[in-house]
């Protein structure tokens, strides 16, 4: 027999749609507070048969938004949730606390178990920080890894050569004739061919233009030989500042990182969200600020700090490996850096720092101002006009 909908879930999915615009279902409501991400409606009996009455929890209302803002048919729950919890930190920083509708009494909640769930599944997945960190932390094995990258490369590239083939051969041949499309099997080989042939370190825009060859052909294979090759280049280039970084304490296996991320308060873990989700804007901005706005206030300003803080320039250039040009719409860069920092036991540490000193090119107004020009050029490039 179906289960009944409550009035208070009913009402709860107006109160949402009213104040965010954002439908939502009762049976996603159910899930969600399964999962200790949303709080218990508020009950009581009436007593005497009359059965029982019930109110949404106010604190409710822009979680269960967000979270349906970033539900998908197919998508984990936990992606659900650290999509929200990267793209909107703040809705998940404190507990919500209520009163009562009859008692009056303060009712407090706090979605933290759903959230520990989730960074620990994403945390027990490897990724990019990680083997940094691991590199860092055992020089020794840096040198034979990077001498091994040229053979993965070479594979890479025979790889996707045939797998572009592959896929362009099976497209209409009005999509064959693409000028977009012709030859990218032949110039990704030429990319990597020029990246193993040159000073042996490869450049970022090689693995950044490769993948984007990849994707613009729908290819669907992983690119974890590029995200490999990357940490190690990174790792090579960061090994005299191995004393700063301190990479040695970061913990080696993924048990080791979920113990050290279990240390971590709640609040502490919401403080460096909420300073990742800055940093992430941040690299966002810069990066867009260098092609479009090359002589904005951020741009230089950073270009300051990097040249006379090796200490910040260090630790950008990993997070911005880590998280990517998109910024905070890359939710699973933005997340293991969140991960890498709470697992660290300087880690909240070096996020104040990098907070602090990040403030200073992008905290006064006329830097404030690079995101809303950003914005307006992107809607402008978006409508194509």
């Amino acid at each position: 027999m179906p289960r009944t909908e409550s009035p208070a879930d009913r009402e709860l999915c107006e109160a949402v749609w009213e104040a965010h615009r954002q439908t939502i279902s009762c049976k996603q409501l159910e899930t969600w507070r399964a999962a200790k991400l949303l709080p218990s409606n508020f009950r009581r009996a009436l007593g005497r048969g009359q059965g029982k009455v019930s109110w949404f929890h106010p604190g409710a209302v822009g979680i269960a938004a967000e979270l349906g803002r970033n539900s998908r048919p197919g998508r984990s729950l936990h992606e659900t949730v650290l999509r929200t919890f990267t793209t909107n930190p703040y809705t998940f920083t404190e507990g919500r606390s209520a009163r009562h509708p009859l008692t009056g009494q303060p009712e407090l909640f706090s979605p933290e178990p759903g959230m520990r769930t989730a960074l620990e599944w994403h945390l027990r997945k490897p990724r990019l920080t990680d083997e940094i960190f691991q590199r860092l932390s055992d020089g020794a094995s840096a040198d034979e890894a990077l001498a091994d990258a040229n053979v993965e490369l070479h594979r890479f590239a025979q790889e996707s050569a045939q797998l572009l083939a592959r896929r362009r051969r099976s497209l209409p041949a009005s999509r064959q004739r693409d000028p977009k499309l012709r030859d990218v099997a032949a110039e990704i080989t030429q990319l990597i061919t020029d990246w193993v042939n040159g000073d042996g370190l490869p450049s970022e825009a090689v693995t950044e233009d490769s993948a984007m060859l990849l994707r613009a052909m729908g290819a669907d294979r992983p690119e974890g030989e590029l995200e490999r090759v990357k940490s190690l280049i990174i790792a090579d280039g960061l090994k005299g500042g191995l004393a700063e970084l301190d990479a040695s304490a970061y913990p080696k296996g993924a048990d080791e990182r979920a113990a050290a991320l279990r240390q971590r308060t709640y609040r502490e873990i919401c403080e460096v969200a909420l300073i990742v989700h800055f940093v992430a804007r941040t690299i966002r901005n810069r990066r867009l600020s260098l092609t479009l706005l090359p002589g904005s206030q951020l741009v230089n300003r950073t270009a300051v700090l990097y040249a006379t803080d090796p200490w910040l320039h260090q630790w950008m250039t990993v997070l911005e490996h880590t998280i990517g040009p998109q910024g905070p719409a890359n939710w699973s860069g933005t997340t293991t850096a969140i991960t890498a920092l709470c697992c660290h036991p300087r880690g909240l540490e070096y996020a104040r720092r990098l907070e602090s000193q990040l403030a200073y090119s992008y905290g006064d107004s006329s830097a404030s101002q690079v995101e809303v020009q950003l914005d307006e050029i992107l809607a402008v490039k978006a409508g194509g006009t």
